[in-house]
Parts: structure tokens; sequence; C-alpha cells
């Protein structure tokens, strides 16, 4: 059983106690609650994770302390390295102040927000994400004290190294800590396609559609792609270069030669007898569309679509593409994103 600590100035029913009953299950997760120490040396230790109000400054028993819940996060930190950290907020908190926003997504100290809203509404998922963290860090906790190689063994990339190195991997020569790694493999590899997919890409880029890439004979003719690598708690990711070598050797095997957007579905009709459904592009409603709009999450042709830069993706990643129906319709499009060759026809469709 997992054993967290809730660190909260407030022990009342609107708010900690409340959360921490939400977590809490009998047997798997254990949350308790604690005030927050007046000496930020004095956290109690021995737990999987910490969970850490932001504003710890409310008074409790006559006292109160005079740090942040992010600053408790360094501290704990620099003592246990193996113990993720999750900073616990209202969105409002967040989302009033550009400053919090982008310093918590940058912090080495925090692995994770999570808002209280989030927690309240849906416990069962928030606490998904906490033992993905607990266990995640405990796989890599297990080879600390090994060189890079283990990590490598323990994502199931031996086969990758090449592309990992140019992937801003945190490794100096053969030296690499935990939360710095975990980091890496959740918000690099797991969050930008091109290494990996999930599973709206890998349909993509087979030309099929997603509900026919969730069916099972799909999901096993790939499972041996499928990433079973740390904070994969869902096992909805698979290698992207296996992924598209399966297809690739099922339609040679049946003498179909064009692209797998083209042709894997027909080389999986002739094998199994199943019809798949195609992918069908949101802006004209042709198939296959083999891109994923980063705004809209919807298939998309390559011809219907312009590069859209909306981070710092590594060069070896997939390029993100933004649709020509985001462009028109979508509120959520950045003209800012896109690169001067693509604002001229961006300007042109707003007309």
């Amino acid at each position: 059983m997992k054993r967290v600590a809730y660190i909260d100035d407030e022990k009342d029913e609107r708010t900690a106690s409340r959360l921490v009953r939400k977590l809490n299950h009998p047997g798997e997760f254990e949350c308790v609650a604690i005030y927050p120490p007046s000496e930020i040396s004095e956290f109690p230790p021995g737990y999987d994770a910490y969970l850490l109000d932001l504003d710890l400054t409310a008074q409790f028993e006559g006292q109160h302390v005079s740090y942040h819940g992010s600053t408790l996060a360094a501290e704990i930190r620099l003592r246990y390295q193996t113990c993720p950290l999750i900073l616990v907020t209202r969105d409002t908190v967040i989302n009033r102040s550009s400053w919090w926003k982008q310093m918590l997504q940058t912090s080495i100290d925090v692995d994770l927000v999570l808002f209280k809203e989030q927690i309240n509404d849906r416990p069962d998922e928030a606490r998904a994400k906490i033992l993905s963290l607990i266990d995640g860090f405990q796989a890599l906790e297990s080879i600390q004290d090994a060189g890079w190689g283990k990590v490598l063994e323990l994502l199931g990339a031996e086969e990758y190294a090449a592309d990992l190195r140019v992937a801003n991997q945190p490794v100096i020569g053969n030296n690499w800590n935990i939360p710095q790694v975990a980091r890496w493999i959740r918000e690099v590899l797991l969050c930008f396609p091109g290494i990996l997919y999930d599973e709206r890409y890998a349909a993509a880029r087979l030309g099929i559609d997603l509900s026919a890439f969730q069916t099972q004979p799909v999901f096993d003719f790939f499972a041996p792609a499928l990433y079973h690598g740390p904070f994969n708690e869902n096992n909805n990711y698979w290698w992207c270069k296996k992924l598209l070598g399966l297809a690739n050797r099922l339609m040679l095997s049946h003498d179909l030669k064009r692209t797998v957007a083209d042709h894997f579905i027909d080389a999986f009709r002739i094998e199994t007898g199943i019809e798949l459904s195609p992918s069908v592009c949101i802006w004209d409603r042709t198939s296959p569309a083999d891109r994923v709009c980063y705004v809209l999450k919807s298939p998309v042709k390559l011809e219907n679509s312009i590069p859209y830069y909306p981070d710092n993706r590594p060069a070896i990643m997939d390029e993100a593409r933004v649709s020509f129906t985001a462009i028109r319709t979508s509120p959520d499009f950045d003209k800012t994103l896109v690169d001067e060759n693509s604002l001229e026809l961006v300007m042109e469709m707003w007309d």
C-alpha cells in the first residue's frame, strides 16, 4: 500500500479533510493530512509521495508559517530525490498569475500540479496520476546507482539509443538523477509524438480511425510495439518505429508497396478479413488523414494543415500541425505560433 502525506494549513471539512477522504482507497492508497511544520526542515519523513498545498500561510492553532508549498517542495527535494512531489491548488490561483504558472511548469522541485477541483470531481483519476508517479520514481530508484544503459533498459529503448540522444536526454556522461529523468520521460518522451505515439497519433499514421485502432484485433497486432516503461499507467503508448515496422511488414507480405497510411487498412483486411474504418480529414472529409491537428486533436491531411510551433519539442519529434479548420473556426488557434511563410495563408483564410 502506498502512503502519501497531504500537507495543508487547513483541516476543516471544506478543504484538506474532504480531499483526503476522496483520495483514500483501503488496502491500496492511504492519504494522511498533516499541518505544515513550523520549521521547514522538520517535515515528516517516510512517505511515498508528498502532496503540498500551494498556500501554507493561513493561521492554525495560533501559529502560521511563512513559506509556500513550492518552498517546502524544494526542501524535500534536496533531501529525498526518490520521492515525487505534487503541488495542490485551485486552477483560479494558477491561471490568474502567468508568473506562477510558468514557474510551476518549469520548477525542478514540482513533479505534478493537481487542482483541488480535479481531486473533488475525479478522485480515481487523481489517485491514478499519483500512483503512476510513485511507481515510476520507485522504478528509477531501483536502478539509481547504475549507468544510463540501465535507464534505456528500463524504458525498453536500447535499440532507440541514437534517437534518445538527440531528444534532450538528461544525462552527462553516464550520470543522471531521478527527478530530471522522470520529468524528461513524462514531459518529452511521452508528451511529444515522434519516438513514441499515443493512440491518437498512432491511428492517424496508420490511416485508420481512432475507434478502429482501439479494437482488440488491432491492439493485439501492435502489442509488440507497446511501451512498457514507467509513467504509462494507461498502457497507451507505442514505439513509433516498431509500430510502423509491423505495418510495413504486413503490407509487404501482401505485395502492397505504397505508404502505411494508404495501404495498411487493405493489408489488415486481407490478413484478417476485418474491415477497418479509415481516418477522415477534418478539413475536406477525405481519407486517409495521417497527421493530427494540434489544436482540435483530429486527423488532418498534410496538405490541409500548416506547421505550428506551440512548444520547444526536440527536432527529432514529429512537427506539430494545425488544420485549416482550426485556423478558420477555433478560438484556441494562435497566429503568433505559425512561421512567416504560413502567416500570409492564415491572413488570406481570415479575409
